[in-house]
């Protein structure tokens, strides 16, 4: 029996630890086969559920070497995703500085992404 799924995305900065805590038993416990003190929210566990079904393994991916940054650029450039970075960089990065999160666009190419590259 599955948990049911807990709003998560938006905890208050008071609860923020223990929410951080309890999303790394979650993490664990599922990719690890276990039950889980909670449900991830359902795009996560579909996430997850893909993850494992294919075997992948995001602790130990021997795929998950850096690009080198000539790499990334052509990616960028040949990239369907490319038109929308630039309204990315500008309406997101600044958010995501202040929150200090990342910003990570992947596409279809073995689940590998590029975050947007930053000002000098």
């Amino acid at each position: 029996m599955v948990n049911p799924p807990r709003d998560v995305a938006r905890p208050t900065a008071a609860v923020a630890p223990r929410t951080a805590r309890m999303l790394a038993r979650v993490r664990d416990a599922t990719l690890a086969g276990r039950r889980a003190p909670m449900a991830p929210r359902p795009v996560i566990g579909q996430s997850w559920d893909r993850m494992l079904r294919d075997g992948a393994d995001p602790d130990r991916d021997v795929r998950a070497g850096l690009l080198t940054a000539q790499e990334v650029r052509r990616r960028r450039e040949e990239s369907p995703l490319g038109h929308v970075l630039p309204g990315l960089r500008e309406g997101l990065l600044s958010v995501a500085d202040v929150a200090r999160h990342i910003m990570v666009v992947a596409g279809g190419r073995g689940g590998r992404g590029a975050a947007p590259e930053r000002p000098p």
